[in-house]
């Protein structure tokens, strides 16, 4: 949260730490405020302190010429923990290096969402802090630009904050109450902002021009784009300037004639994933097992747990189902649910393995980033041409809208999908009005 009047700039900081006085303060303020905002787009940061990269031109411009001496100020001060690791980009010795910067995250003591506002009292802090929260057009590209116009066009209710004690989803209410919004999207063209990491408990407090909420998402998305990246075998590639990481999804362009083309398990593995009986395919296939079907799922708070899947309720298979698609490449094998997929659809179990090979993180990566192909820049681009006033928010694999608009929407996401050869199932849920 940040505020802005004609006499103060305020910044929201992790309410345990302490600031130092004067010019050290502010430019510290505006640094982990910033943090603060990247750190609560995603759950694995906010639990599991995934690291976030920030590049030095960004440092420089939050921190001043002598950004390294108070980033290093605040690591031993307990503040922040540093990842030194970068890489410029590929070189002669390592030809298939991806650029990457130093990455930062809030130690765990300051990671928890409870925040204090910081008046800023120096004038070029008040001057940056106003300059950092400027969107990038070219990082949100047309169609990020026009979901960011939209959000003033949606509100929640105050009551929302009423009894919550999570104190990230607070920070993220208060930030809807005082429309302080953000927009970014990520090295894997992954759309972020306040409606994608509102949690699905409280989206029932949100309105667009005073209207309550549907929701419309693709089911089994990430099987289904699973289908697509074997059948056309695409390789995994990280930038982090912005630039898209695969051509756009018009190459991929003549309908269903791939389809026919590929190995019979991955067309069985396709249909399944269609119809969402991917999930209950797995069930079954675990079910079958004799004995304890043993597996780690990580939680949201980061701990790591083993569970018998057999004991599974059928709501919370759907997660362990795509734990292979996230998880190292070591533990990936280990997995009796990638075994199940080894020995019904080899061919995907062996396009998962190899999109491993440099990084484990890569298969899920790929995936997001054709998922925001579709959702953002198709679904995106055709909605500022054709319904440029009506007020829509992406929420990665769904949309946010209007209950006279959800039809509308379910058709332009199974538009961009048909384009492309792929028939998920597409579902509206709209949310109980509030009290």
């Amino acid at each position: 949260m940040m505020n802005t009047s004609k006499d103060s700039v305020m910044v929201a900081v992790p309410s345990t730490v302490n600031l130092p006085s004067g010019a050290d303060g502010d430019r510290w303020a505006i640094f982990l405020a910033r943090l603060m905002l990247l750190t609560a787009q995603t759950p694995e940061r906010r639990h599991q302190g995934h690291l976030i990269g920030m590049h030095r031109s960004e440092l420089k411009r939050m921190l001043g010429r002598t950004y390294r001496n108070r980033i290093n100020d605040m690591r031993d001060a307990g503040v922040i923990d540093i990842n030194d690791r970068y890489c410029s980009g590929a070189t002669e010795a390592f030809p298939n290096a991806s650029a990457f910067p130093k990455s930062y995250r809030l130690t765990t003591a300051h990671r928890h969402g409870a925040a204090s506002l910081h008046c800023l009292e120096t004038k070029p802090a008040q001057k940056i802090a106003s300059i950092i929260r400027e969107i990038d057009p070219k990082n949100l590209g047309e169609a990020g630009q026009h979901f960011h116009g939209l959000f003033d066009r949606f509100s929640i209710s105050p009551m929302a904050i009423a009894g919550e004690t999570d104190h990230w989803t607070a920070w993220t209410i208060a930030r809807w109450v005082n429309g302080d919004d953000f927009a970014q999207r990520c090295e894997y063209r992954r759309y972020h902002s306040l409606s994608t990491q509102t949690p699905r408990s409280i989206r029932n407090h949100l309105r667009a021009d005073g209207d309550s909420l549907a929701v419309i998402d693709v089911s089994a998305c990430q099987p289904v784009l699973l289908a697509f990246a074997v059948a056309h075998q695409l390789t995994p590639v990280r930038t982090t300037n912005g630039e898209p990481l695969l051509p756009y999804v018009a190459r991929f362009s003549g309908g269903e004639l791939w389809r026919n083309k590929v190995p019979v398990d991955l067309r069985r593995w396709l249909d399944l994933s269609e119809s969402r009986e991917i999930y209950p395919h797995f069930r079954e296939a675990v079910l079958a097992m004799n004995g304890p079907v043993n597996a780690q799922i990580t939680l949201d708070d980061g701990r790591c747990i083993t569970i018998d899947l057999r004991e599974l309720p059928e709501t919370s298979f759907k997660r362990a189902t795509l734990i292979p698609l996230f998880d190292t490449a070591e533990a990936t094998v280990r997995s009796p649910l990638f075994q199940i997929m080894q020995r019904d659809f080899p061919t995907v179990s062996a396009y998962v393995l190899k999109t491993k090979l440099q990084r484990h993180q890569d298969t899920a990566c790929l995936l997001q980033h054709l998922e925001s192909l579709l959702m953002i820049d198709g679904c995106g681009e055709y909605l500022a041409k054709h319904h440029p006033d009506e007020p829509v928010q992406p929420i990665h694999d769904a949309l946010m809208v209007r209950p006279a608009f959800a039809d509308d929407a379910a058709h332009i996401i199974r538009d961009q999908f048909n384009r492309i050869g792929l028939n998920p199932r597409v579902k509206i849920d709209t949310f109980s009005t509030a009290a």
